[in-house]
């Protein structure tokens, strides 16, 4: 998409943003979930006015380290996976932009990083082929990658982008698992599995002077 064209769609659908009601631990399985994991990352504070570099957007293709902990520490001992999914609900579009799914992270862990999200293997993945580097899975972004930096229209204005961290009491089964799962499929999987959840939250826009 030429920068023009990308100008002429941020001016049209300026307004065009938030659609955080949509975001994976905004919908209704999640309802009754408590928000109790504490989500953090070296790149500063959970805020949209913490930058996410220019090394971590398009074209680069850099997945932010992420760390958690569990506020609840009784929640611990009951954890069977983890679950990372990375939205932007600012993008002109009906719902946020899925930039990863990863699941099948094990219970011990407490960190992603970028090695951990490189492809084994082939990347576009056949089924049971979605593995990575960390040893867990990822499903389908909204592009056949395994995970997609921010790359917000210039002229759009900051997009933030979500970082999710959810807890499950079962794993998300294997058959699921390997189909390379969409965001609805992984939704509808973990059910009443839900026990637990956090984010971390960063910002960052493209302008005529870093495009």
């Amino acid at each position: 998409m030429t920068a023009i064209l990308e100008v002429t769609l941020s001016t049209l659908f300026f307004s065009f943003r938030g659609r955080d009601a949509k975001l994976f631990t905004r919908s209704p399985p999640f309802s009754s979930a408590p928000k109790n994991i504490t989500v953090t990352s070296p790149l500063g504070a959970s805020s949209p006015d913490t930058d996410i570099p220019r090394e971590y957007m398009a074209p680069h293709t850099v997945f932010p380290t992420i760390e958690w902990s569990c506020d609840d520490k009784s929640m611990e001992e009951n954890v069977k996976e983890w679950l990372v999914v990375s939205e932007d609900p600012d993008a002109p579009l009906p719902r946020p932009v899925v930039h990863g799914l990863f699941g099948g992270i094990e219970p011990r862990r407490r960190k992603v990083e970028n090695g951990d999200v490189e492809a084994v293997g082939q990347q576009n993945a056949k089924d049971g082929q979605n593995r990575v580097k960390g040893g867990f899975w990822y499903g389908k972004a909204r592009r056949p990658m395994i995970y997609i930096p921010p790359r917000p229209l210039i002229g759009h204005g900051k997009h933030r982008y979500f970082f999710q961290v959810i807890a499950l009491s079962e794993p998300v089964d294997e058959k699921v698992a390997e189909t390379t799962p969409t965001w609805d499929i992984l939704l509808q999987e973990i059910g009443g599995n839900i026990i637990g959840w956090g984010e971390w939250v960063g910002g960052c826009e493209r302008t005529w002077a870093n495009r």
